[in-house]
Formats: structure tokens, sequence, C-alpha cells
């Protein structure tokens, strides 16, 4: 059987794409200064923190567009983030971005704990979900 005829008879799948994203702490700590924790579902098929450092490819395999999947963030526990958009499906063909920034150089930490999912856009259907915890604490100058 040739794989065109595979294909068509269902044997082979028309796509390969993965799409995976994992629990995990982003926390950042100044001294004498705004401390800014963030977490990043780049449209680029990465997940970044504050630095831009790439922690994890949410979106991989053959055939993947950013933009046929959507990502809604839902606070769980903490203060609710301050920059990001909470409970609405937002389109990955733009980076999204949840933050704390504290600015109170005083050893406080601002915690925020958000459930992060990603669905297909076309279907509605969560392909994968993640806790995140976002940690911004700004140190008293010394």
């Amino acid at each position: 059987m040739s794989a065109i005829h595979a294909v068509a008879a269902g044997f082979y799948p028309t796509s390969s794409v993965v799409i995976n994203i994992s629990n995990r702490t982003v926390s950042k700590l100044t001294v004498g200064g705004a401390a800014t924790a963030t977490y990043t579902i780049d449209n680029d098929g990465t997940v970044r923190n504050h630095a831009g450092t790439n922690l994890e490819t949410w979106l991989g395999g053959a055939g993947g567009i950013a933009a046929n999947y959507e990502v809604r963030a839902t606070l769980t526990s903490g203060t609710t983030p301050t920059s990001g958009t909470l409970g609405s499906w937002l389109n990955c063909g733009t980076d999204r971005s949840w933050s704390n920034t504290n600015n109170a150089q005083d050893g406080s930490t601002i915690t925020s704990t958000i459930l992060v999912e990603i669905r297909e856009a076309s279907t509605g259907t969560v392909k994968d979900n993640a806790s995140i915890v976002i940690n911004a604490t700004s140190e008293t100058p010394f």
C-alpha cells in the first residue's frame, strides 16, 4: 500500500503536533529594586521566563502552528498576578505572559499560582495544563 493510500485509509496520522507544558516555578529576587517574575507562552512554541530563558517547548512535532491554539490562565492560589489576563482564552499567535512585580524592597515575596491550559482553537479540546507558581521577591538594599 502506498503512503497516499495509507493516509486515505486512516493508517497514518495527519499531524504529529505535540502540546506539552510542565508544572514549574518561576522566581525573581532583586536587592534594592523592583523584582519582576514572568511566565510566557511564546508564539514561537517555547515557554520563557522573565530573563528570556527557554524553559521548555510547548508546541512540538511537525505541522504545529501557534495560532491554532489558545491559552487560559486561572488563579488557583495566592495573589492575582500584577499583569496578564486571567479567565479568558487567548490566541497563542501572540506571546502571552503573566507576571508579578514587587517594588517593596522589604524582603517580601508576591506569589501567584495559576493553572495554565492550552487548547485547540478549532475544537476547544484542552491538550495540556500545568500549575505555574510565580514568585517576585524584593530585598532591602544593603
